[in-house]
């Protein structure tokens, strides 16, 4: 091993020149040590610098693919709320515009059916049940006669809200 090595690992070796040797010699281990001290003063912060925008990128990647998900959930949200909300508005005319007597009779409540349906995207049946969950009518292509709805939760929820 030599003592005045250029590349001798002590501390602050690195710094101190040799004191002796021929120019030439001199000149190398200056011109190595430039060389050197020039790639880490460009490659250390260049790493850096490229870490981050790696990170950012990635980060920024994953948000531009989720953003359109979420939208695509959120108007799916939307479409299906307003669905609901058209039968809930359609239901609570009916409720309020008639009986539950006139509701009774089939040719009535077929009626109603049959006008709904036109105007009511998505409508299948319409039924009507009494207090002790039994079907007291039915318009629509299900055979609900002989069902009874007074274990489902929702009709205990009904029940509940007095609705």
């Amino acid at each position: 091993m030599r003592p005045n090595s250029a590349w001798n690992l002590n501390p602050g070796s690195f710094l101190n020149f040799p004191d002796g040797g021929t120019s030439p010699e001199r000149y190398r281990l200056l011109r190595g040590k430039i060389i050197t001290l020039m790639i880490l003063i460009t490659v250390a912060p260049l790493s850096f610098v490229s870490f981050i925008i790696y990170r950012n990128h990635k980060s920024n990647l994953a948000k531009a693919a989720e953003r359109p998900l979420l939208d695509l959930t959120d108007r799916g949200k939307h479409t299906v709320d307003l669905f609901f909300k058209e039968h809930v508005t359609a239901i609570n005319l009916i409720a309020a515009l008639y009986s539950f007597e006139e509701l009774s009779h089939a040719d009535d409540l077929n009626q109603i059916f049959h006008v709904l349906k036109q105007e009511v995207d998505g409508l299948v049946n319409i039924g009507i049940v009494d207090v002790s969950g039994r079907p007291v009518n039915y318009a629509g292509p299900y055979y609900v006669s002989d069902k009874s709805y007074i274990d489902e939760k929702w009709f205990q929820e009904t029940v509940d809200r007095n609705v």
